[in-house]
């Protein structure tokens, strides 16, 4: 990776016009930045876990002299080969390729692209048994579940991410010239300052739903079933915020001045797709096991609403996803001052949407019934591979939002380039 960074590319010439690599993904610097964080923290924690205890958490025996080094040396080079990689791509960003190595840069670009797809398969299957082989999980008394789900999460949007992102890059290797993005001039309202505040109040008031169901869950503060309802009502505020996005703006993008990875957004819209089929799914049977007496109706009526409701949106944000243009939506609708509502209220009600899937697949009572008693092999397929995918999804659209808000805020000003 470094050898190849050295040789195929080079900084631009103050003054020059040659393209930087981050013209071609604008934004997506700071995206691959905020998802490499968490995802290396979490490994250095299992990576300390590992160090310290030749114990599993599958078997509780402890692993050979030679395991026990075999799994420290596995962690250690994959964690390194995150953080360089990550370091790197920021740096590729800003260069250009060097003259007559447009092929070599073009082969080194599908190598990484290729190298990242096996790894996210080889994430699909290995990911619990990773963290079950550090021994973290009789530390924290099985609190650390929670961290695997993200982990999990983390893992499978982080090496996708990369390998459509060096796709890409390898696609566009000829594509020298690009023209400058329009500098958006907003409209400089006195009240946007003022929706932006009710914006993230009423953003902030949504994360309140996943705590209370979690209290819910665990059988705290005797909570009834009705608590679902807040989920519920999040789930109908973020709908209608889409709705008004999708209605009230112009969505026109140029596709060569204002061009987006639309192999990540396929991507993204295809991890969405998985969770809203699991989540439907989920809720169907559900209801079913319900009138069969399977399960107890007292427990199903919120949560299988809540389940339908999650679905609902989940496909109403697949649609807001793939119509919004990060780079193009602050100039073409520079005096919507509503925008400046919306946004933060779907950013932070996405956050909330993920607290309470996190919670739900964790210690939610309907989805461990489920998990429990589904012998079908395909819906156990979809139960194993649907949340984390799921949860990949909304992370990925909250980064999304995060962009756009921050160009929004930026936009009677000055044009940013988030790299």
């Amino acid at each position: 990776m470094i050898f190849g960074a050295a040789l195929f590319f080079m900084r631009p010439l103050a003054g020059g016009t040659l393209t930087t690599l981050g013209r071609q993904q604008p934004s997506m610097g700071l995206v691959v930045s905020i998802i490499t964080l968490p995802l290396v923290g979490i490994e250095i924690v299992l990576l300390i876990a590992t160090f310290a205890s030749k114990s599993t958490d599958e078997t509780n025996e402890l692993l050979t002299t030679s395991e026990w080094r075999l799994v420290k040396i596995d962690k250690s080079l994959f964690l390194a080969q995150k953080v360089c990689q990550a370091l790197w791509y920021l740096y590729l960003r800003k260069t250009t390729i060097r003259q007559d190595f447009e092929e070599d840069a073009r082969f080194y670009f599908r190598l990484l692209s290729f190298f990242n797809l096996i790894e996210w398969i080889d994430s699909q299957v290995d990911v619990e048994s990773d963290v079950h082989l550090s021994g973290i999980g009789k530390e924290f008394d099985g609190w650390f579940n929670f961290f695997t789900d993200l982990y999990q999460a983390l893992i499978i949007d982080y090496r996708l991410l990369c390998s459509l992102l060096f796709l890409e890059h390898s696609i566009e290797v000829q594509n020298g010239d690009e023209p400058e993005e329009e500098n958006n001039n907003g409209g400089n309202n006195q009240d946007v300052g003022l929706r932006k505040c009710c914006g993230y109040v009423i953003g902030c008031l949504c994360l309140i739903a996943p705590i209370f169901c979690a209290f819910y869950d665990a059988n705290a503060f005797h909570l009834g079933g009705g608590v679902n309802a807040l989920a519920v009502v999040v789930n109908l505020v973020v709908v209608v915020c889409v709705v008004r996005l999708l209605c009230n703006n112009n969505l026109d993008a140029d596709r060569i001045q204002h061009r987006e990875s639309q192999g990540v957004k396929i991507m993204v819209c295809c991890l969405g797709a998985v969770g809203f089929t699991y989540w439907l799914m989920e809720a169907s049977i559900a209801c079913f096991w319900a009138e069969k007496n399977r399960l107890e109706r007292s427990h199903i009526s919120w949560t299988a609403s809540k389940f339908v409701l999650r679905s609902v949106t989940t496909a109403f944000l697949i649609g807001l996803f793939m119509k919004i243009n990060v780079r193009a939506f602050p100039s073409k609708n520079p005096t919507n001052s509503g925008n400046h509502t919306l946004v933060p209220i779907v950013m932070l009600g996405v956050i909330s949407m993920f607290a309470e899937g996190l919670i739900d697949l964790k210690v939610g009572k309907v989805d461990q019934c489920l998990r429990n008693h589904i012998e079908d092999q395909s819906l156990k397929i979809l139960f194993e591979g649907g949340p984390p995918m799921y949860l990949g999804f909304l992370l990925h659209v909250f980064l999304y939002f995060m962009v756009l808000a921050t160009r929004l805020r930026h936009s009677a000003t000055l044009d940013i380039p988030l790299d």
